[in-house]
Formats: C-alpha cells, sequence, structure tokens
C-alpha cells in the first residue's frame, strides 16, 4: 500500500502553528490528523484548543508510539489512510500534512463524490480526509506547491473545488524542512458548496492594502534563560533552526509585543529570503530590536504580503544601507512597502489590541 512508503519529513514546529492559525473555527470538537508522523501539527491545535478531542492516525507502529508519550491525551489509530477505515470518525477539523513523493511517479485511485479518480499520493490524501470532513468542517494541509498545476491533479482539483471552498495560502521553499527541499503552500477547505459561502473579497491593490509595521525594541542583551516571555531573535530565522534546535531565547519583561500570525525578518544585517519568515503563536512575544514584524488585516493578506517581499527580495535588500552592519529604517520600509502598493501603517509599544490575524500592542499609528 502506498501509505506504508511513508516520507519521513515531518512538519516543523512554526509551520505547524502558522497552519493551523488558518483555521476559523474558534472551539472545535475534533481534530483529526490523518497522517499523524512526529505529531506537531496535533501538538499545535492542542496549545490552540486545549478542550478538543485530538485523534491521531499514523500507519508506522514507531510513531504512533513517539506520539503517545508526547500527547498521551489523544486518541491514536493505525490504519491505512487511503482505505474507508476512518469514515466513522467525521471530525470538524482535519490538519494534515501528507506523504509527498514516491518512486515511479506513483499514482492513488480513490473514491470522491462517487467519482473514482487517479492522482498523486498528497492529492489522494487530502481527498480521502475531505470525503471524512463533517458538514461546515475545516480541513488545513500542507501540499506540495506543484499539485495545484499538476495535470494528473487536474481532475482531482475540479471536483475537490467543485464540492467545497478551497483556498490556497502561500508558498514556502527550500529550507522549510531539514533534510529536503520541497517547496509547499497552504491549502484552506471548508467543507460547504462554494456558491453557499461568502468569501472575503481582496480589495483592489490600487486602493492599498494596509500592512501593519512594528521594530522590535528588547536588546537581546536582556535574555535569558528562564524568563517569563519568549524572545523572538533573529537567530530564530536561521532555516536550519526552524525546528528548534538552539535554546530558546526568553526575557523578563513585564509587556509582550505580537502573538497570532505575523511575519517577521532581520532589521539588521545581511540575510536571505528565506529569512523572511510567517511565524505563529499563541502566546504573546518580545520581539529583539533586530527584526521587524509585518502583518495585514487577515490571514489571507498576510500571506500576500510575505509573498510580495520574498518576491521582491532583491529590492527590498537594495533598501539596506550602513558602513558596517547594514540596517534597514522604519521610513526606508514604509517607502518600500508604498512603492508596491501596500499601505503601511506603523504601530508601537503601548497596550493589547487585537485584529483578525494578530494582536499587538501600540498606541497610535504613525
Amino acid at each position: 500500500m502506498v501509505a506504508t512508503q511513508s516520507d519521513r519529513h515531518y512538519t516543523p514546529a512554526s509551520l505547524a502553528e502558522a497552519l493551523v492559525a488558518l483555521v476559523r473555527a474558534e472551539q472545535p470538537t475534533r481534530v483529526l490528523d490523518v497522517a499523524a508522523g512526529d505529531g506537531a501539527l496535533l501538538a499545535a491545535a492542542a496549545e490552540r484548543w486545549p478542550a478538543a478531542n485530538l485523534t491521531g492516525n499514523d500507519i508506522d507502529k514507531d510513531a504512533l508510539e513517539r506520539l503517545s508519550s508526547r500527547l498521551p491525551s489523544s486518541e491514536l489509530m493505525q490504519v491505512d489512510a487511503l482505505s474507508n477505515a476512518l469514515e466513522g470518525v467525521r471530525p470538524d477539523v482535519i490538519v494534515l500534512n501528507p506523504p509527498f513523493s514516491h518512486r515511479g511517479g506513483y499514482l492513488c485511485s480513490v473514491t470522491f463524490a462517487g467519482q473514482s479518480i487517479r492522482c498523486s499520493p498528497a492529492m489522494a490524501f487530502l481527498m480521502t480526509a475531505t470525503s471524512i470532513l463533517a458538514e461546515g468542517g475545516e480541513l488545513v494541509a500542507i501540499m506540495p506547491s506543484n499539485t495545484r498545476h499538476s495535470s494528473k491533479d487536474a481532475e482531482a482539483w475540479r471536483i475537490l473545488e467543485s464540492s467545497c471552498c478551497v483556498t490556497f495560502y502561500g508558498s514556502f521553499g527550500r529550507g522549510t524542512f531539514e533534510g529536503c527541499f520541497p517547496s509547499v503552500q497552504f491549502v484552506h477547505l471548508l467543507n460547504q458548496r462554494p456558491e453557499i459561502v461568502t468569501l472575503p473579497i481582496s480589495p483592489s491593490k490600487s486602493l492599498g492594502e494596509v500592512a501593519f509595521v512594528y521594530r522590535g525594541t528588547m536588546p537581546v542583551t536582556r535574555a535569558s534563560a528562564e524568563g517569563d516571555t519568549r524572545l523572538l531573535h533573529s537567530t530564530d530565522l536561521c532555516p536550519r533552526t526552524i525546528i528548534r534546535r538552539k535554546p530558546i531565547l526568553r526575557c523578563n519583561s513585564s509587556t509582550a509585543d505580537l502573538m497570532g500570525l505575523f511575519i517577521t525578518f532581520p532589521r539588521v544585517g545581511s540575510f536571505q529570503s528565506q529569512h523572511i519568515q510567517l511565524r505563529s503563536f499563541m502566546e504573546p512575544v518580545r520581539m529583539s530590536d533586530c527584526l521587524f514584524a509585518l502583518w495585514s488585516t487577515d490571514e489571507l493578506r498576510t500571506v500576500e504580503l510575505h509573498n510580495m517581499l520574498v518576491s521582491s527580495f532583491e529590492a527590498l535588500e537594495a533598501c539596506y544601507h550602513g558602513t558596517c552592519a547594514r540596517y534597514l529604517t522604519v521610513n526606508d520600509l514604509r517607502s518600500f512597502l508604498s512603492d508596491r502598493k501596500w499601505d503601511p501603517h506603523v504601530v508601537r509599544p503601548c497596550s493589547f489590541k487585537s485584529c483578525s490575524t494578530a494582536k499587538f500592542r501600540f498606541s497610535e499609528t504613525l
């Protein structure tokens, strides 16, 4: 079975948090991961929804044993996710990072909405998971970017998009997963027919989409090993440390800057496009004075803003100046964003306020 030929490239914790942040449900009852692996997605779900019933399935017995230790209160299953063994589960949220590739371009046969379909393994996992999703439920998945335009998955996407509301978010390239180099994107699926779903419509770029800009203020010299608040620093943005092999910096602080989904990148020094990262935190964090944070009015626009920054990396890098360590000023960042039809709103610390994407501390926009 294809499910036994598992791709053992597990989800980085920061990517899992960002994916789970896309779910709109505030209090789901049951959350399922049909290919749970090391449990990163379920752990992010448990952090966001402590009261939810978690179910993890994987064909790998060893993975389930590790998952049992990591999330002892979760329900575990060991069945082939491409069979009909999960039909009776009916979760209202599914999180998914499916196996991506198999030697020889293997195609799977699945049945969806009464139609037999041949498609890639990743697409087969997505279709099968969608078929057991509760009415009105949500599925969020990490999918290979090429599946959206692949001829072997074209029919599967056509059938899926005629039955559900499907939204694509972001693009994550080299350095996202350790030990392999896929290009992936997020997929959000709402299990309702598209014609009865009202979707947010992005305003015209000529009107100026809002980009909130925040410059970190905490000196890294004030970091400590056992502070009460996490301190996000430029060292957290190295692709090889995205799985958090280095110690997490903390600080003692009575205030915190950000929580939720936002973009962060270095304010000082040389860096590469993969250091422009989407991050998501369920608890407030402080930003070091070496970082900028950006976000927009909702998750979709925040991901669009991230895509723009990555695709315009050379122009962004040219805005950095300095004879020693190169740095980017707030005014130069505002000009960069304005030139690309984004309306920058600079915020500065004061008191918590929430928006649909991030919660942040600010007193006024400048």
